[in-house]
Order: structure tokens, then sequence, then C-alpha cells
């Protein structure tokens, strides 16, 4: 015992290994004690685990009443003392437990491994401390310990030892697969390799309440494989049926799996359930042998085959296994024949397809290793959806992390946040079946975190915190990885802070109550960021959150400097909240800005969500396909409708407006209704490639997209990220209010908020060019963009309406004394209502003045030297002064119009042109001409005062010059000498 004592003393005994262990501690402690005996000590030992607090309680009493020091040494010390001391031997020796005969074992080269392995495991044991992380490791060492054990056929009572410790420190620490899993594999452990079920006959309803609780067939089956081996042990007459409770524990497994296989909204799981309910059958009537209702049982899976087809998480190894098992128990079934067919045929398109998949997911990660995320996302997408079968589970996770990682250096970060959110449904489930967290979490969370503040969804960065904090907590990591993720979790928090120091004022309020929650968070820097936003910066050094001495203003400069870093610009300028706020979200595809405006219910905010997602995963590879974008803008309106049976999606092409009308019956929020809602998505997709881009020979990029790309797919089989969130999360759309516990306080707004001006403007704003593009080298080819926002559709032509309009030239003239106003330079027109369309909504965009000069005209003179007062007029949006402002690298689309005007003079054009250097601007108006009017009518109401008017010869403009497209092939050009 360690006692330096021992020597002088008299110690007495007792043992036990009755369950109730108190009454008899009692009785012999009585006992020794009225035997008259003089003893200094009592050790009483039992084979049952004691809590520690009822062993000291016990052990006080005995020793108070008796005068006699009393010690109960419990199932836990005796293990420890006996196996993590290796003192086996001496157990078997003198107390004849088991059998032990070290000399007689023949080591192999696998077993001396796993020798190797239990002792550094052991070792390693000894060493954990009482932290979270440690508590983690020990859960998976204790039970890698008894399966080693196991496996290299340790006496029972180590083996057996190894596993109680495992599924105590499992209670304890673990989650529920490492609860399920420690007890489940020790009753396996004692009936294979001890032939004793007993311990499975003891913990069947343990074990079956925790696979119940996960609400999972694949659990569930673990019961299963109970009964079925105890089944068999009672029908070789080694134990009766009644003793093992076989029919009522049978009952109740067939209640449970038909409950299951009813629950249409987990189709994997229903089918999952429904097959092991035939299983159950198969079971029972093999045993009996009747053909008639083994055939049925034979067709009965067949059709299960069948319908698993499309289910990507259905096991279909588990009806391929049991083929192979049971197929000679009946030789001339021709069910059988036909299933085995069926089952043959699936399973070598499986097998064809997860072949494909390595090569497309080889070739897709050398396509973003060399920083091409859009051929990137070709390969992956092809590859995910050959690895969307349950038994590429971890092939599937990789491909779909790496496909996010693309979305979202394509710019495309709904699509990566779906995806994403796809690849930690898949993470958890490789974790729930190993029941070890997967250390690839870690990144794959962080990326989500990192994707919810660029969409400043606030709510769901808090949800990665808490998870990523978790993990922090948990997780034994090394060293050099607990700091990596420190880092990663303080750079979420900054770029957080910059999101929230760019918002505007109106936006603050609703976040008064999240302060308490950052800091529960350790999010100090958006606390004291956001703090200071609700106009509580006089109070932050009473706060303790600046330190004593700190000037408010000093404040104010950090938040204009977090507010003006780069970052910042890629994030949105207003909150993602879920319901009770109308749905705004904007992206970017083909450098085209689209915008999507919904309700502000759940079912609003999900189904914008979605027709996002599936938009944006739908466009991703257009590039490679030759798209040009085609107007600056398109806003859709999505609206959910309690009357409307059926899905209605129109588009405006006048105003760039699409319109989708979606019946309330067919909510998103029903997994049933997903079949239903993927035509309509793929329409609404379609919709917006036609509105937004030009394709040279569109009918055959599109089925390009739609046969190689396989792009249905792609598009379809992520965009209901709310079912993946509400896997991995535990709710389909997240909130602030979930936090509501962690809030102690409210932080109200102090009026007036301080306004934030980003440093950068501070310091004189961004400057401006006036350099042509075409003064600078361009290549003769350019290469496919990689991000949809590395692009810019700059178009002022509303293509549609000019198209309508019908362009017939200018037309010069004025309002009033030539020398009082401008004079007038009109759009001949021949549809007045396509006229007033255009410039409505130049007037709209640009307002009655054109102070940023984005309208550009050019009359390009010379182009024709036979015909010397010939001219033409260009009008686009003008790039030179906004061009400072892209990022470098960027392309620019201009949509412009051109006309030829073909005078018999220049008188017209000089007098305007003297007028217009007289005043420096003009007026730009619509002017309609038709077949009934004798004179032209001047929409002077729709006017617009403009100053950005080029007048140049054709033979000043270079080959990348913005007015380049002005001049043709056949032109034969004014040479400067000529003019």
């Amino acid at each position: 015992m360690g006692d330096a004592n021992a020597a002088t003393e008299r110690w007495a005994f007792a043992m036990s290994a009755k369950e109730k262990w108190a009454p008899k501690v009692r009785s012999d402690v009585k006992g020794i004690i009225e035997t008259g005996r003089k003893y200094d000590r009592i050790y009483f030992l039992t084979s049952r685990p004691v809590k520690a607090k009822r062993c000291h309680d016990i052990e006080k009493e005995l020793t108070d009443k008796y005068g006699v020091p009393v010690t109960i040494l419990d199932r836990e010390w005796l293990i420890e003392k006996t196996i993590e001391n290796g003192f086996e031997d001496l157990a078997y020796k003198d107390l004849g437990a088991g059998t032990y005969e070290p000399e007689k074992e023949l080591v192999g080269p696998n077993d001396f491994r796993r020798n190797q392995e239990l002792e550094e495991i052991e070792e390693r044991i000894k060493k954990l401390g009482d932290e979270r992380s440690d508590q983690t490791q020990l859960v998976s060492d204790t039970y890698e310990a008894a399966r080693l054990s196991r496996n290299l056929e340790r006496p029972r009572f180590e083996t057996e030892g190894r596993y109680h410790r495992a599924i105590n420190v499992a209670n304890k620490s673990g989650s529920h697969d490492q609860v399920l899993r420690a007890n489940y594999e020790y009753c396996w452990a004692m009936f294979w390799f001890h032939d004793d079920v007993e311990p499975m006959n003891r913990m069947y309803e343990e074990v079956e309440n925790l696979a119940l609780s996960s609400g999972t067939a694949a659990d569930l089956s673990k019961v299963g494989n109970y009964l079925s081996v105890m089944s068999s042990h009672a029908a070789q007459n080694f134990e009766t049926a009644e003793h093992l409770k076989l029919d009522e524990r049978r009952a109740r497994m067939a209640d449970q799996l038909t409950a299951m296989s009813q629950n249409a909204s987990q189709p994997n799981n229903a089918l999952h359930a429904e097959t092991l309910l035939v299983l159950m059958r198969l079971h029972d009537e093999g045993s009996r042998n009747d053909p008639e209702a083994l055939e049925s049982i034979w067709g009965n899976l067949d059709e299960i085959v069948g319908r698993s087809e499309g289910l990507a998480e259905f096991p279909i190894s588990l009806i391929d296994d049991i083929v192979e098992r049971i197929s000679s128990m009946s030789p001339e079934s021709e069910a059988l024949d036909r299933l085995t067919e069926t089952l043959a045929e699936f399973m070598g398109q499986r097998e064809q397809d997860g072949k494909a998949g390595e090569i497309y997911l080889r070739r897709g990660l050398g396509k973003a290793k060399n920083e091409m995320p859009i051929d990137a996302i070709y390969w992956l997408g092809k590859a995910s959806i050959r690895f969307r079968k349950d038994e590429y589970t971890e092939e599937q996770f990789n491909t779909l992390y790496y496909i996010a990682v693309a979305y979202r250096s394509a710019g495309l970060l709904w699509a990566a946040r779906s995806t994403c959110l796809s690849a930690l449904v898949n993470a958890n489930k490789i974790s729930s079946k190993n029941a070890e967290t997967k250390i690839e979490t870690i990144p794959t969370v962080s990326l989500l975190g990192m994707l919810s503040v660029q969409l400043g969804r606030t709510s769901d960065l808090i949800l990665c915190m808490f998870w990523l904090m978790g993990l922090l907590q948990t997780l034994p990591l090394a060293k050099e990885s607990k700091a990596h993720l420190e880092e990663r979790i303080t750079e979420l928090d900054r770029l957080h802070a910059c999101f929230i120091a760019g918002l505007p004022n109106s936006s603050i309020p609703v976040l008064s109550g999240l302060p308490d929650i950052l800091d529960a968070l350790g999010m100090y820097q958006s606390e004291f960021i956001l703090l200071y936003r609700l106009g509580w910066g006089e109070k932050l050094v009473e706060m303790e959150l600046i330190p004593e001495g700190t000037e408010v203003s000093e404040v104010a400069d950090m938040t204009s400097l977090l507010a003006a870093q780069p970052a910042r610009s890629s994030m949105p300028k207003a909150l993602g909240l879920n319901q009770g706020h109308a749905f705004q979200a904007q992206t970017t595809i083909i450098g085209v800005e689209i915008n999507f405006h919904g309700g502000d219910t759940l079912d609003d905010v999900l189904l914008c969500q979605t027709c996002l997602t599936a938009v944006e995963s739908f466009m991703a590879t257009a590039f490679r396909h030759q798209v040009f974008p085609r107007v600056e803008r398109l806003d859709v309106f999505i609206s959910l409708q309690i009357d409307l049976e059926e899905v209605s999606i129109e588009l405006d092409e006048s105003s760039s407006r699409i319109t989708v009308m979606w019946p309330q019956v067919q909510s998103v929020l029903n997994s049933q209704a997903v079949m239903v809602a993927q035509p309509h998505l793929l329409e609404l997709c379609a919709l917006v490639l036609s509105a937004i881009s030009m394709m040279p020979e569109t009918e055959k990029s599109l089925d390009q997209m739609v046969t190689q790309e396989e792009v249905l797919e792609r598009a379809l089989s992520f965009s209901f990220a709310h079912f993946a969130l509400e896997r991995v999360m535990g709710t389909n759309a997240s909130s602030l209010d979930d936090f509501e516990h962690l809030r102690e306080k409210s932080y109200p707004p102090i009026y007036p908020l301080p306004d934030v001006v980003p440093q950068s403007s501070k310091q004189g704003g961004i400057s401006q060019s006036n350099e042509w593009a075409g003064s600078n080298e361009v290549p003769d080819e350019f290469e496919t963009p990689q991000s949809h926002k590395a692009i810019k559709s700059c178009s002022i032509i509303n293509l549609p309406l000019w198209d309508k309009a019908g362009w017939q030239g200018v037309l010069y003239a004025h309002n009033g004394a030539e020398d009082q106003q401008p004079p007038m330079l009109g759009l001949v027109l021949s549809d007045r209502d396509a006229a007033t369309g255009i410039f409505k909504e130049w007037n709209k965009k640009f307002g009655r003045k054109d102070v940023d000069d984005q309208i550009r005209i050019s009359i390009i003179r010379g182009v024709k030297a036979e015909q010397e007062h010939h001219y033409r007029v260009h009008i686009s949006r003008s790039i030179e002064n906004g061009l400072g402002q892209e990022n470098p690298g960027s392309r620019i689309y201009n949509v412009s119009r051109i006309h030829n005007m073909e005078p018999e003079s220049s008188e017209n054009l000089e007098m305007f042109l003297e007028q217009f250097n007289k005043f420096g601007m003009f007026f730009l108006i619509p002017v309609v001409v038709s077949e009934s009017a004798s004179m032209p009518d001047l929409l002077i109401e729709h006017s617009i005062l403009c100053r950005n008017l080029h007048v140049r010869y054709a033979y000043e403009i270079g080959q990348h010059d913005p007015d380049s497209v002005v001049i043709k092939d056949g032109d034969n050009i004014v040479q400067p000498d000529e003019v």
C-alpha cells in the first residue's frame, strides 16, 4: 500500500462483488470489529465503481463509529494497480484470477506493433492532466487502449478493465458518439472474444437508448447487431429467448425502425431504416428457411436498391455485404438473381463514379494550386457529383472544401457558404462514424466564419466562433496547431471589427444587445468598436476596454482606419439579418451587380438565399463560354404568395428586373418541396443568364454548360444551404436572439451616434486618372477571368430599350437665346415610350446634371475621305474617370451605340460646336420623330446637362482607344495632312 507503518500494523481486509456494496461494507466492518481483535486499519475492496463523495462519506461514517480508519478501494483502484502498474502476473499467481502465461505468447509483427502502440498509449494516459483538451485525448486513448488489448487477446480481466475505464472516461468527457462507441464495443468484445453474452444482455437497453437519442438508423443498426447475435445464441440453446428478452426487444426494434422509415423529411435515413426492417425479416425467415418468404425479401431489397438512386447518403454497401454472405441460401431463386444483377450494375456504376471522381479531383486541385478558381470549380464540381455516394464521404469532404475555397476566390460568396456547409455535414458524418472529431473540421469552420464576415452575417459568425472556441478547448492540439487556431480566431474578430466599423449608422442600433455576447467569446476588438459606434465612447475607459488617458478622438481615428481597410471593401454595407428584416443581398456575376430583394419572414429569407446560391453556382463557370455582360445591374424581387399555386418568374428587360412569385405551399423550409423547387430554380438561373449576358452561339454554349459541365447538378446539389446549416449548427437560420443567455445587459445607442469617415477619404480620397486605356500595352488575347469581380460592366446602354427605340440620328437645337443657354444635342428616336424610358433611367442614375461626366459622347469626323461631312456619333459610359478606382488588372466591359451621320454639310455641327465651346456644356435630350408628325418632338422635360463631349478625327484613334469600335476595316480615313 506504500505505507511506511505497514510492517508494524495489523490490517483487516474485506472483499465484495455485490452490486449493493454499501450495506456489505457496513456489515463486514461491523463483523471485523466484533471479533475483538485490535486492527489498526480496515480495507474494503469492491468490484463496483464508487463515486468519490459516497466513498468519502461512508469511510468517515465507519471511521467515526468504530474508531478505526476504514478505506474503501473500488474497481478503478483495482484496475489501476493491477493493469496500469503491470501486476497481472501477481493477480494470476497469488489470486488465481484468469490465465497468464506470457512465455507461451508468440508475437508476430502486427502484435509487436500493437504492443508498442499500447505501451505508448498507456504512458501517455499517465501524463495527461485535467485540462479539457487532455480529457478529450483521454477519451480517445482509453478507447484505443481497450481496442488494442482486445485485438492482442490480452486476458479478459485486463481487456475488460480497459473497456470499463474507457466507458467511464467517455461518460465523463466524451461526445454522444464516443459514449455509444465505448459501450457498444465493450459488449461486442465480450461476446466475440470471450463468448459471454451477459454484458450485451445487461447493457442492451442502455445502448439502445444511446442509439435512439441520435435519431439515426446507423446508430440503431448497432442495436440490431446485438439482436442478431443474441437470437443466434438462443437458437443454439446457449441461452433462452426469455432470458435474453428477445421477443419484447425485437418488437421494440421493429416499432422504432418503422417510425424512422416513415419520416419523409430524412429520406436517406428512412430508407436505411426500412432496409434494416427487411434484414430483420431476413434473419427470422432465414432460420425457418421459407422459400416464399425469402423470395419476398429479395424482391424488397431489389426495390430498395432501385429507390436508393439519388439518395447520396444511403449505405448501399449494407445490402451488398448481405447478398455476398447469404447468396448461397437460395441458389435457385429468380428474385435473388434479379437482386444480384441490379446490385452488380448499381455498384459497378458507383465504383466507376468513384474512379472518375478521383481523376476530376486531381485535375481540379491542380487548377486550384495554380490560382485558377473558375477552372477549379469546373473540375471539382464534376468530382463532387461523382462523390455523392456514402462510400465516398471522405473524398466528398475534401472536394467540397476546395470548391468552397474556389468559389470564394471567384467572388461567389453565397455559393462558397453553401458548399462549405455541405463539407461540414460530411466532416460531421466522418467524425460521428469514427467517434473522433475530424481535425480538418477546424479550417472548414474557419472558412465558414470568414465567409460569414464577408457576407455581413454576424449571427452565423457567432456560431462559428462558438464552434472554434470549443475545438480549441477540447481538441488535443499540438502547441503550434493551437497557436495557429488562436491566431485564426483573432483574425476573424479583427475582420468583424472592420465590418462593424464600416456599417452605416442606421445599422448600428439593432446590435445594442451584442457587446456582452462578443465579450463572452473573447471578441474584444469587435466589442470595443461596436460600443464606440453605439455612442459609448466616453465610457470605454470606465469599462476598462481602453487604457486610462485614451482620448475618444483616438478611438474615432482607430475606427476610421478599420473602416478604410482593404478587407472592408469586400464586405456588404449592411447587416445580413434573418427573419424580421427584409432580405437584401448583392452579388457580382460576370461583372454585373445583381441585387436580390425579398420579404422579412423566415420562409422569405431562406427562399432568397436559395435562389441567390443557385444563381451563383449556375453562373460560376460562365467565363469558359465567352460570356459578356450587357447590363450594369439586375434586380431580382422575390415574394411568397399565399394564394398562388404555381411559381411565376418574369423578366422585364427594359427595367432589368426579374420578378419571382413563389407559392407559400412550396416553402423551401419543407424538405419534400426541394424536388418541386428545382425546375423553377433552373428557370430563374437561365433567365438571369439571358438578362445579363451575351454569348456567341448561345444554344451551343448552353448545351455545353448543361451536358459537359453538368452545371444543373452543380447548381442544385448544394443550393439548399439551410438544411446543411441545421445539420451542423442545429438551426436552419441563425439569429442574434439565439445567444440571449450570454447577454447580461443591453447597450442602448447614445445619440447622436458618431460618424465614421474612412481614414483614406480624410487623406484626400482616391486619385483619379484621365489617362486613356489605349495608352497602355494590351495583349492580343485576354486570359479567362478567374473572378467574377475581376471584370466590371459599365454600360449605360439598356439594350432592350435601345433596340425598341430606333435611333435615327442626332439633332442640334437651342432653347431660347443662343447667348443665354447651352445648346441642345438631341438623340432622335422613333419610339416615344422607349425614348422616355432611356432618359428616365439616366435621370434616375445620373440626375438632371451629369456632374461626374458618366455619359460620354464622341463625334468622330474624317471617317470617309470621299464624304468629308460624314461623321459618326458614339455613346457610351465614361471609363476614364473611374479607371483609377478599379482593381489592378480588372477588365471593363462597356456596351455602346454608334450611329452614322451623313449630312450634306457640316453647318449644323459647326454651329453646335461653337456654342458648346462657349458654354462648355450642352443639354442632352430625347427627340421623337414619327411618320404622323411633321416636326420632331423635343422632350425637354427629360434633358440632362452634360459636358463630356469628345470631338475627334478618326486618324487620332488607336487600337485600344475607347472609340476604336467606331472605326471599321473598310473605312477610308482622312489623313492628318488632309484635315
